[in-house]
């Protein structure tokens, strides 16, 4: 897929240099850059044509008459999911070389809004960046960022909040913290959710999702203050944002600030816990059950301890039987994938009380520990249904994150390689929690295919199977209803 898609972009950096004018008004009635055909917005002509180079990804090119010839405008490619692109420099911010040309990505820009990344090429002969395509997705891992065409250079970037400063995208080890507000020069390299940045003239790496364009206001300050020390940076989370499952490396106090001597509770050595990537005065800030709790972010680590194999491909498995909670069963034997999945849900859905992962079944996905039911408290409710959806939608923004494969909930599936298709409605099946009214069922990759290494030839070997052809299962052959493989 990837060899097709440099050969278009070839083709477009080849004409880059006659790029004309600005994109039509946004407020046309047809987008010139994805519908094919002949077009003609505010007095001038345009000739799109859109290929199919994969089952996701779809790539048009617009050209714009000008003294009686056609000549290249852009390169757009339809949205999708960002693991369709994997690490193809196109819809990744930074720098690369293709072919002896400079290039640059820039995504999140003022220019292309949320969700998109445009890519520039160096024209020698007039010495300066040209524009050449615009890769549109559904959602995106990085911060804003601005490209100065003039400069060459990454706009300022600020800090949101207080951040560690890495030694490397994936080092434990930090040299210290940079403050809410601070300024940094970005290099446009994005690793691991690390940002490479320029801190004073020193490069170092911090988390890249707490970096925006925009200044951060000072916080208000707290009249009054506390005797304690503890101050309000404790109090619910909500729900909806990404966690990094990280281990302590010793047994911890759970504090309920990130300073004070008020805690709540001691973890023992090898816990895992979910931190959102704040760190204050030296305290990491976790997610527990949908509140905010903070831990000593020395004696907390990335690397998973050595706890023995479990039954997930690979001989991976969790082991920890504290992930059981309530009448859950089988999550301790996930893989890596569902087990991060399983750890976000009780970190910041708090309404969750009951999942299912490994499981004797005559299906595949759950023996080979890659799948987790959520049970939806209410889901014959207004509110209950609303917290499914809310779910759905959440994981299936960030599937590459959790190495997600597909989604069922409500009687629809989303899945990656169908993602152009959105949510697709199943057949009738007979009762409820075969058509997972009730839960939803998170299908994971195995974990030696990840979201750096799925390649669309591996999407492909899934098969084609038709969703209106499943309607005839005959039920008493499905155990604890669980058929999603016969999807993909």
């Amino acid at each position: 897929m990837l060899k097709k898609l440099w050969a278009a972009v070839a083709i477009g950096a080849v004409a880059a240099a006659s790029f004309i004018g600005t994109p039509p008004d946004a407020s046309a009635a047809v987008d010139v850059y994805t519908t094919p055909g002949y077009h003609t917005v505010n007095g001038r002509e345009w000739k799109t044509v859109c290929e199919k180079y994969s089952s996701v990804i779809t790539r048009c090119r617009a050209e714009i008459k000008s003294s009686g010839e056609w000549k290249f405008n852009n390169l757009t490619y339809t949205p999708t999911t960002h693991r369709a692109w994997g690490e193809n420099p196109l819809a990744n911010p930074g720098f690369f070389t293709s072919e002896g040309r400079k290039w640059v990505t820039s995504c999140n820009d003022q220019w292309t809004g949320r969700n998109g990344c445009r890519s520039l090429i160096w024209d020698p002969q007039y010495n300066k960046w040209v524009f050449n395509n615009l890769v549109r997705l559904n959602s995106t891992p990085f911060p804003p960022s601005s490209f100065n065409m003039d400069s060459g250079k990454f706009a300022t970037q600020f800090a949101t909040t207080t951040l560690n400063k890495w030694r490397s995208a994936t080092s434990d080890g930090y040299s210290g913290v940079i403050e809410r507000g601070t300024a940094v020069t970005p290099t446009g390299t994005i690793s691991a959710g690390r940002a490479k940045v320029s801190v004073n003239g020193a490069t170092t790496w911090v988390t890249a999702k707490y970096l925006d364009i925009t200044r951060p206001k000072p916080a208000p300050s707290k009249p009054g203050g506390s005797s304690s020390g503890d101050v309000s940076d404790s109090g619910s989370l909500g729900s909806g944002f990404l966690t990094t499952t990280q281990y302590a490396t010793t047994a911890l106090n759970m504090w309920n600030a990130s300073t004070g001597k008020s805690f709540s509770r001691v973890i023992r050595t090898n816990t895992a816990v979910q931190t959102t990537g704040v760190v204050k005065s030296g305290r990491a800030e976790i997610a527990f059950n949908g509140s905010k709790k903070w831990m000593t972010a020395q004696y907390l680590t990335t690397r998973r301890p050595n706890t023995g194999p479990g039954p997930g491909p690979g001989g991976i498995g969790s082991g920890d039987t504290s992930l059981n909670r309530g009448w859950s069963s089988g999550l301790h034997k996930l893989n890596i994938n569902a087990t991060k999945v399983a750890r976000h849900v009780w970190a910041v859905y708090p309404s969750i009380r009951t999942m299912y992962g490994w499981a004797r079944r005559t299906t595949p996905d759950h023996p080979a520990g890659r799948a987790v039911d959520i049970m939806v408290p209410g889901w014959k409710t207004a509110a209950g249904n609303r917290t499914g959806w809310e779910m759905s939608r959440f994981y299936r923004a960030h599937a590459d994150h959790f190495g997600i494969s597909y989604i069922i909930f409500d009687q629809h599936i989303w899945s990656v390689r169908y993602d152009d298709k959105g949510w697709r409605k199943m057949g009738d099946r007979g009762n409820n929690t075969a058509n997972h009214k009730d839960h939803l069922h998170i299908n994971t990759y195995d974990d030696q295919k990840n979201a750096s290494t799925l390649s669309q030839t591996g999407m492909d070997e899934l098969g084609d199977i038709d969703v209106d052809d499943l309607g005839d299962v005959d039920m008493d052959e499905l155990g604890d209803i669980d058929v999603e493989e016969n999807f993909e």
